[in-house]
Order: C-alpha cells, then structure tokens, then sequence
C-alpha cells in the first residue's frame, strides 16, 4: 500500500501527497484519539481528582514533547520557559483543568461538543483584534466544525444544550 500518490500539476511540477488511505486513517485517527480522550477524563475524574488527573496528562505529555524537542535539536531559552510557564499555566488552569473539573457533572459528549468551540472563540478574537478576517468561508467551517462534533456526539447532548 503506497502512502503517496504523485499528481502534475498545471505547469507539469510533479507534487506528491499523501494517498487517499493515509488521509483517511489520519482522520479516523483523530475521531478515535480526540473523541475517547474525553470518555478517558470521564472515567478518571470519577476516582481521581480533576486537576490531579490534568496534572499527571500534561506532565506526561509535556515531557514527552520536550523530550523529542530536545533529541531534534531544539534548546529552550529563557524566554521560551518564561512563555511556556504563562501559555502553561492558563491552558491548564483555565482549559483542561476547567474541563476535567466539569466532567464531574457534565457527560463527556456535552464536553466535546462544548470543547468544540474553542477553535471558533480562537478565531473570533482573532477577527476581533484584527489578527484575521472574517469571511464566508470561515462562517462555514466554524458551522461545519460545531455541526460534525454535535453529529458524533449524537442528539443526547443537544438535547441538555436546549434545556
């Protein structure tokens, strides 16, 4: 099975992609990997406390990033730690911490239907501090992005959306 497939385009440069059977694994990959992550927080949460459970997860993460960073090469400065710490420190204070927090009482679809916002917030501060502009397309993957995790998730969690 070949990972690639090679295409010309129109000024006949030869571009190689992946194939059609990696995008597709890499998709269901992330269905799989992204949407039993938070049935994972689900379970833990119900032993362990919230903020523990994003301890250990972060820390395990980090230290496996850092530790590939820093076999290719990359050596943090001072600065770097200085915005690591801060970026740090929100992202699990007032993101994951929050969400392993609310899976104590929220199910874990309603969690990754609310989850899915965050990319839509991102861009509207975006849009909103002039980084980006809003258009039609970015209407659309917003809506569409909401749409397919609402869909996954399966009516259920609409459901106690409206109530």
């Amino acid at each position: 099975m070949s990972t690639s497939t090679e295409t010309i385009d129109a000024t006949g440069v030869s571009r190689g992609g992946p194939s059609r059977a990696a995008l597709g694994f890499a998709f269901l990959s992330t269905w799989i990997i992204w949407g039993s992550t938070y049935l994972a927080i689900r379970f833990a949460v119900a032993t362990i406390p919230p903020f523990v459970t994003a301890g250990v997860r972060h820390g395990i993460a980090g230290s496996l990033l850092f530790g590939y960073s820093w076999y290719k090469g990359f050596r943090p400065t001072l600065r770097h730690w200085g915005g690591a710490l801060i970026i740090g420190a929100f992202y699990f204070l007032g993101g994951h911490g929050l969400l392993h927090w609310a899976e104590r009482v929220v199910s874990s679809g309603m969690a990754a239907v609310l989850m899915a916002t965050e990319p839509m917030l991102i861009s509207g501060m975006l849009i909103f501090l002039g980084k980006e502009r809003f258009s039609l397309w970015t209407l659309v993957g917003m809506v569409c992005g909401f749409g397919g995790v609402a869909f996954l998730v399966g009516g259920q969690a609409l459901q106690s959306i409206a109530k």
